[in-house]
This record gives C-alpha cells, structure tokens and sequence, in this order.
C-alpha cells in the first residue's frame, strides 16, 4: 500500500503501509499507534519461524531531521511466542522495543557507519517502508536462542580446573 502524507495527519497502521520521503516536509511529523491484524500476526510468526505473535501495541513518529534524512522511532510491545532450542516447549517472551531508524536516498562510500549508533536504511524507491521496518525490529528483538525455565541449565563441572591443561601449566610456573 503507497500512502502519500501531505499534512499531520495520523497514519494508519498496517504491515504494508510506506510514505514517499518527499511528502514529509520539515517541521512535520506523522505518526500512528500500532497493531497487526490477526492475518498478519499469523503472516509474522510465519515470516520468522515464530509459533505465534500477539498483544502488538505501541506508536510510531516519522518526520525529516535534515535535508536528505528522515526519522523513525518507535515504542512497541508484544508478546513471541517460540520454541525452546533445547526441549522444543512453547516459550513466550514478552518484548519491549524501542526503535530509532533513519532513513536516506543514498548512503555515501565514504562514510563510517557508527555500529553503535541509529540504524541507517535506504529509501525504497523514495519510500519509506515503515511497516516493514517495525515488523523487522520484531524479528530482531526476539530472543535467538529461547530457552524454557523448565529446562535445567548444565554449569561448569566442578572439577573443570582440575582438567584444563592450561591450569596445569599455570601450576608449573609456580
């Protein structure tokens, strides 16, 4: 879905939804609470291998920050539910995110890219793809490796030094 903003209007929220960048003028700022339908809650635990996704809810803000440069941020809830790495049980995890995302026509070769700074994104054709880009932070946020609180969790055997041929060694310089 294409949507093209030319005033402060709330957006409407959906998986699809994207802005031409050149719509948002300077000073303006759009913004959309969020939610997933059923259908694209079942598309998202799809889309990530998920068993299932629900309670998505937050906001999200876009407005240009500079001349070539827009901005999204975002606070948003919801509820993965996945399946343990080690006993394949269902674990939910309840995820709060916080995204902060510029977007640009076009990134120059001669630029650092900060890692620990805001995340970067290409326009798309001169849109903004904003629903792809929450429904990525998703995807991001949830845990990698879920592990059940059913599951035990194997520890260091206790005579781990006494096998290790480096503490042997560290025994010899004594």
């Amino acid at each position: 879905m294409k949507v093209y903003m030319m005033s402060s209007e709330e957006l409407g929220f959906s998986s699809d939804l994207s802005v031409k960048a050149e719509t948002i003028t300077r000073g303006m700022s759009l913004w959309s609470k969020i939610s997933l339908t059923p259908s694209e809650e079942i598309a998202l635990a799809k889309r990530f291998q998920f068993l299932s996704i629900s309670n998505v809810a937050g906001t999200l803000t876009l407005k240009r920050c500079a001349s070539q440069c827009w901005e999204l941020t975002s606070q948003l809830i919801a509820t993965v539910t996945q399946t343990c790495v080690v006993s394949g049980e269902p674990v939910s995890s309840e995820l709060n995110i916080d995204i902060v995302e510029r977007f640009v026509p076009k990134i120059d070769e001669s630029e650092e890219i900060d890692a620990t700074g805001v995340d970067v994104e290409l326009l798309d054709n001169g849109y903004i793809q904003i629903g792809d880009a929450i429904l990525q932070a998703i995807g991001v946020f949830a845990p990698a490796y879920p592990r059940s609180s059913t599951v035990p969790f194997l520890g260091e055997p206790e005579d781990a030094d006494k096998n290790n041929p480096f503490a042997k060694l560290s025994e010899l310089k004594k």
